[in-house]
């Protein structure tokens, strides 16, 4: 039972990743699946992780200094996914960092098992050990960084919405996160009344008790007859079926953006947006 457990799965975007993340759901666990070395990186302070899992294809190099960068945040289970037998692989891919390893393909008994064990190796203890460090210039787009939007993350899913953050943060924008429909509508009228309102609503569709698609018609409702631009709102989905997609556009929605997310295809529309505020102003 994984139950309220947070893991890391951090992996090519394929088939095989996906049904990793699902079966592990199925045993209670909250699972983040990044295909990205440096936003699973920068997510990695934002809470103590149960477990990460490292897949070898992403590079044995990257795999092994994001191995290295987890030890403070999952001391005890730091598990590289290969499709080598352990006594096969070179040198440099038998950190120490790593607590375990699994042979690809994958079977859910060795899965369970390595998730719920003791540890086979423990991490070294880190005191005196510098964090690794990330440019600041990585992930961000190539062109003069303009001002920082201000952007209302509409997300009940707790891991998504930490990524989120941790993405919208390392691109140089400022994220607040609201968890159901309703928290989202309250949080945007706020900052309207405040003279202060969102740049940008990423919104997630499937909510608890006010979905995406109800909790932007209200916000187009309001804005209505008033004066100035509409907020911009993105929807976050996982379905790509075109009766979505009309729902949403329907409802008064902007455009979308495909979970699990594309960090180039977020920052491209967040720099377009920065540049037509920025024009606009």
């Amino acid at each position: 039972d994984l139950s309220g457990q947070s893991i890391m799965v951090v992996a090519p975007q394929s088939i095989e990743a996906s049904l990793i993340a699902r079966r592990l759901q199925r045993w209670g666990g909250q699972t983040c699946t990044i295909s990205d070395i440096t936003v699973a990186q920068a997510l990695l302070p934002e809470r103590a992780w149960h477990a990460v899992l490292l897949d070898h294809a992403l590079g044995a190099e990257d795999v092994e200094l994001l191995a290295e960068a987890a030890r403070p945040h999952a001391p005890r289970r730091i598990v590289l996914v290969t499709p080598a037998a352990r006594h096969e692989l070179q040198p440099s891919s038998s950190s120490a960092a790593f607590t375990g390893y699994l042979i690809k393909p994958l079977r859910a008994a060795s899965l369970a098992t390595r998730l719920t064990m003791a540890p086979e190796i423990l991490a070294p203890p880190l005191a005196g050990e510098p964090p690794i460090e990330v440019p600041d210039d990585v992930g961000t787009p190539a062109a003069a960084p303009l001002q920082g939007l201000s952007i209302l993350v509409a997300e009940d899913n707790e891991i998504n919405a930490l990524l989120m953050r941790s993405l919208l943060t390392r691109l140089g924008h400022h994220a607040v996160i609201a968890t159901n429909g309703e928290a989202a509508l309250e949080s945007w009228l706020a900052a309207k009344s405040a003279g202060a309102p969102y740049d940008l609503v990423l919104m997630d569709i499937q909510m608890p008790q006010l979905d995406g698609i109800e909790t932007t018609r209200r916000i187009r409702s309001l804005e209505a007859g008033q004066p100035g631009r509409q907020t911009p709102i993105l929807a976050l989905t996982a379905n790509t079926l075109v009766e979505d997609r009309y729902a949403c556009f329907e409802a008064g929605m902007d455009g979308f953006l495909i979970k699990p997310l594309d960090r180039e295809k977020l920052a491209d529309a967040l720099a377009g947006l920065a540049a037509s505020r920025h024009l606009a102003a």
